[in-house]
């Protein structure tokens, strides 16, 4: 998954999305926060977010959401 990962991020600074985004960590007491290029922050996962929030857009019952994302439950779905 990591060399996918990785070959995404190029394909996504390749496609142009080069805009700066402020990215915010934590570790305990310590928040830091520092500006990264949108590429950066693509990874599989985004493609299954923005998968199940554009049909939840379109007006797509949670339900079938869920089974198309291979989920057991809508609870699974609830947080996409």
């Amino acid at each position: 998954q990591q060399v996918f990962n990785r070959e995404i991020k190029l394909i996504a600074r390749e496609a142009g999305l080069k805009d700066m985004v402020k990215v915010t960590s934590y570790l305990g007491a310590n928040i830091r926060t520092e500006d990264k290029p949108k590429y950066k922050l693509v990874k599989t996962h985004t493609g299954r977010r923005s998968f199940s929030r554009i049909l939840s857009l379109l007006g797509v019952a949670e339900e079938i959401i869920a089974e198309e994302m291979g989920h057991g439950g809508k609870s699974i779905t609830q947080h996409y």
